[in-house]
């Protein structure tokens, strides 16, 4: 996942909104319209790059009708554009707007699931996670059936592996899977409830899962990334090839055999065994969609 979810884009609902709603804040007919006039051309002026330009009209949006359904969208699109750009702080500022002013709002599951996975970001110990989990268990609490609970019970799962509880971390992956089994984020926690059965020593469960997700989107950033977790469990834990003799050692150099074990002798005819450290199994390491946040 990108780090920066967006879920299912509620816009086309937006697009058929009784006129009544948008004169639920006591606005004219006339007023409504021009909020969204400008709201729509803040997106033209994002989706041509001219990020300034359109950063400064969403903010006439929610200058001119704060409480309006644009006012709510503009929010959660500026926060967006904040995360994106690194700027944290000025995103989080914007969804606790967003949180306060239109909590009913279609876009607030979105702001809460995108403030949480900010504030997991700049955790540094475990127990710094406490606020994003408080985040995260809002988004099921308040709109359980919303496109976002998959990811929620995603981005739980992995505070709960990073403060060292897997079974708990577990329960949330599976059921990440069971809300949508085909989703990109269902595949993205299968990856991570493999490396769970393995930590549990179930290798062969970890192996199914693995399989299992290679399977459903052959080709995709998830499904390639099972690839290479079980070519290296198969390599490394299954079929290890045994030592074998390659003639005798150069003196002082060293060789590599067809093992993971170097083997050198040094310079005064001493024996040296090290083993390479190869890179560890980073559970979070998928395509650039993901998750940010322990991504990458």
């Amino acid at each position: 996942m990108s780090l920066l979810y967006h879920g299912s884009n509620p816009e086309p609902a937006m697009r058929s909104l009784p006129l009544t709603l948008l004169l639920s804040a006591g606005l004219s007919a006339q007023e409504a319209d021009v909020v969204e006039r400008l709201f729509r051309s803040g997106e033209r002026s994002y989706a041509e790059r001219a990020f300034s330009e359109a950063l400064e009209t969403w903010n006439q949006v929610v200058r001119q009708d704060p409480r309006s359904a644009f006012a709510a969208q503009a929010l959660l699109r500026m926060a967006r554009h904040q995360a994106e750009a690194k700027n944290p702080q000025a995103a989080i500022a914007l969804l606790d707007r967003l949180k306060s002013d239109h909590l009913g709002s279609p876009w607030a599951a979105q702001g809460i699931l995108l403030r949480g996975v900010l504030l997991a970001q700049a955790a540094r110990r475990p127990q710094d996670l406490r606020e994003a989990m408080a985040e995260f268990n809002r988004v099921l609490d308040l709109l359980p059936d919303h496109a976002t609970a998959a990811e929620a019970n995603h981005q739980l799962g992995l505070a709960w592996r990073d403060q060292g509880q897997p079974v708990r971390a577990q329960a949330f992956f599976l059921e990440a899977i069971r809300l949508d089994p085909s989703a990109p984020v269902a595949q993205r926690a299968a990856l991570q409830a493999a490396e769970v059965l393995d930590l549990g020593g179930d290798l062969a469960g970890c192996l199914k899962m693995l399989q299992r997700v290679r399977s459903a989107a052959p080709g995709n950033p998830e499904a390639r990334e099972a690839e290479w977790r079980l070519a290296v469990r198969v390599k490394h834990r299954i079929v290890r090839p045994a030592l074998k003799s390659e003639g005798p050692w150069p003196g002082g150099r060293s060789k590599w055999l067809k093992t993971p074990t170097l083997l050198a002798t040094g310079p005064a005819g001493r024996s040296n065994t090290s083993v390479p450290v190869r890179p560890a199994l980073d559970p979070t390491t998928v395509a650039p969609s993901t998750d940010a946040r322990l991504a990458r």
